[in-house]
């Protein structure tokens, strides 16, 4: 029996040592695909009229007034709810890199600055878009309004849409490194 005692107190338990990460974590960005939506809707109210519009994933753009629906083109590339300075829910398209605006007479192309190369949308219903290193704002179209938008900032590298905690839509944008 004394040789049991003896062969377990010479047994110490094996220290284990923690294993030592011999590389810095460090965080990196990387680039992602573009997505786009499969199909899309949005409104724009001028006077006692509203349109709808719908976006189908084939890039058919549909106009629907009353009951009545109409194919009005294809290669449209995104689709994009907004809101004027007066609070109407104004309709954007995205088609050939040009952005375009709903005024109740017809679309508007307000990418007379150079191509869109990105849009993107907060919680307020504001649009933005770049135009080479330009970032822009759709101002929208009032009731007998003007249209247009207004040039924020420019040296732009990057537009981004996001969203808060909350699921809003956000935007984003990279200048000067920052």
């Amino acid at each position: 029996m004394k040789w049991l005692t003896k062969w377990f107190r010479g047994k110490t338990q094996a220290r284990r040592t923690p294993i030592q990460n011999s590389r810095p974590f460090r965080p990196t960005i990387e680039a992602l695909e573009e997505r786009q939506l499969l199909s899309a809707s949005a409104v724009s109210n001028f006077g006692n009229v509203s349109v709808q519009f719908n976006l189908r994933d084939d890039g058919h753009l549909l106009q629907i007034i009353g009951q009545v629906q109409t194919d009005i083109g294809s290669g449209v590339q995104g689709l994009y709810q907004g809101k004027n300075s007066s609070g109407q829910d104004v309709a954007y398209r995205r088609q050939n890199g040009e952005l375009y605006q709903y005024t109740g007479a017809g679309w508007v192309d307000l990418s007379g600055l150079g191509a869109t190369d990105t849009v993107a949308m907060d919680k307020s219903g504001a649009v933005f878009f770049t135009g080479g290193s330009l970032l822009i704002q759709a101002t929208g179209a009032g009731v007998g309004g003007p249209y247009g938008s207004t040039v924020l900032t420019s040296s732009v590298q990057g537009l981004y849409q996001g969203k808060d905690a909350a699921g809003n839509p956000v935007v984003y944008k990279r200048q000067g490194g920052e």
